[in-house]
């Protein structure tokens, strides 16, 4: 039995589960909110970790549902005559579907600004304040990366093709670089562009579509800062089930969504994709997947190499 409520605040679905049914001798059970992983799995008769859960993965069977807006109030699995009805093998097909991703038109530092907004304040989160600039603009050399701009070579970044893009400030950082005397080091364009004010620019292009607003506060009354509340709630949601997907469910992936994963990881934010219980297992997978991603192990090392100065100058 499950319900169906909307977030107070998102205004997305939300489907606790209730309790579990028992269905010709198989447990049958809805997945909650995902901050209740052990509970589902407690309930659904296993004494196991998220980790050996997922090892048996296959061995379940997962029926999926469309997102909706409307309550539903409660609904239970004998309410369904007709699921007896059906052959095994339909059944299988249904629980096979996957929910579709749409294609929300957002660039990798787009998708990482987003991601890094605290729900209920509607800010960038402290304690990524100071590694987000150098994770966007990551993001801006990956995207020149991936429409075959640029390449890194011997961990240095040269220009292979310099014919616009359409895109003012992509094309504005290809001319940069383009211009540069000599070919310098990705981590030193992404220090470079990291301290041009990355995070007021992506939060702007985020608003003129509509995804998020931008709101001026002041601190005390005196130091001014911005917020960010959702606008459009929805394209963080789906950019978090892509990646969850991926990590947890092993779906496919391209190299846009591994970039992205890498530089989360390189800027401290995976904590925000997966609860505690999930962490260390999807700190495994996202070890495995991003292996040799150079744009977030460029991203990582600079930060190392800032917190090793920081570390220095406090000592003296």
């Amino acid at each position: 039995m499950i319900t169906t409520t909307t977030g107070r605040k998102s205004g997305l679905p939300r489907r606790p589960a209730i309790e579990f049914h028992e269905f010709k001798g198989r447990k049958d059970v809805f997945s909650g909110w995902e901050t209740k992983t052990e509970m589902v799995i407690k309930s659904m008769g296993f004494d196991l970790s998220l980790e050996k859960f997922l090892a048996q993965i296959d061995r379940l069977t997962f029926f999926t549902s469309e997102p909706t807006d409307r309550l539903t109030g409660v609904h239970r699995m004998d309410d369904q005559p007709a699921i007896e009805s059906e052959s095994k093998s339909k059944l299988r097909s249904r629980s096979s579907k996957k929910q579709e991703i749409p294609s929300l038109g957002l660039n990798i530092p787009e998708k990482l600004f987003i991601l890094s907004i605290d729900d209920e304040r509607g800010e960038i989160k402290s304690s990524i304040k100071s590694t987000l600039p150098y994770g966007l603009a990551g993001g801006l050399l990956a995207e020149l990366a991936l429409l075959n701009k640029v390449q890194s070579k011997a961990a240095r970044l040269i220009v292979v093709d310099s014919t616009p893009t359409g895109d003012a400030w992509l094309d504005g950082i290809l001319t940069e670089i383009a211009s540069a005397q000599k070919p310098r080091k990705l981590s030193r364009w992404i220090e470079i562009l990291g301290r041009k004010q990355t995070i007021k620019q992506t939060a702007a292009r985020l608003a003129d579509r509509n995804v998020i607003g931008i709101e001026k506060k002041r601190y005390l009354w005196i130091i001014p800062y911005d917020t960010y509340p959702q606008v459009d709630a929805s394209a963080k949601y789906w950019v978090k089930q892509r990646l969850r997907g991926i990590v947890l469910a092993g779906e496919k992936t391209d190299e846009s969504d591994l970039i992205l994963i890498s530089l989360l990881k390189a800027c401290g934010l995976l904590r925000l994709l997966f609860t505690r219980d999930e962490r260390k297992y999807a700190s495994k997978k996202v070890d495995a997947l991003v292996k040799g991603e150079v744009f977030g192990e460029a991203v990582s090392r600079l930060l190392e190499q800032a917190q090793v100065v920081v570390s220095l100058a406090m000592m003296h």
